[in-house]
């Protein structure tokens, strides 16, 4: 990812953090601060994918690999949305590391956003997504 593009996500991410605060706040959720962030989104044009019931999983480990060069290979389950397109139950390529709160990027180059947290996950592990972006590598810009 390049530097402009990390920056715009942070933006994206912050924007999307002071929506869901006033939300949380018990502020309302006005019309305003949905429309800065569909003007950021039209400016920006970020090809950043929803996942929708998420969760962490592990990814196998391949059998020929010396059990020393095994690293934890976590990736993201869910339901992907992309512009028109959507799909159930797909599970992304390594988590890089995460972008604020709220995106997440592959070793592909796939941004993503994560919304809603699968229920079931949620309830065998509670409070695991906070954990997870608490202690995912964030992801920095290299020259």
């Amino acid at each position: 990812m390049n530097k402009e593009t990390l920056e715009l996500v942070k933006k994206r991410d912050a924007l999307l953090e002071d929506i869901f605060r006033c939300g949380i706040d018990g502020g309302e959720l006005t019309s305003e601060a949905i429309e800065r962030l569909e003007y950021f989104d039209k400016e920006n044009k970020l090809p950043i994918k929803t996942l929708k019931n998420w969760s962490v999983v592990q990814l196998p480990t391949n059998p020929y690999e010396a059990p020393e060069m095994r690293v934890n290979r976590q990736a993201l389950y869910g339901d992907w949305f992309f512009e028109s397109r959507h799909r159930t139950g797909i599970i992304t390529s390594q988590i890089k590391g995460a972008i604020g709160k709220y995106h997440v990027e592959t070793i592909s180059g796939s941004i993503y956003e994560l919304e809603m947290v699968d229920p079931e996950w949620e309830k065998l592990y509670p409070d695991a997504a906070n954990r997870f972006f608490k202690s995912a590598p964030q992801v920095t810009y290299v020259q």
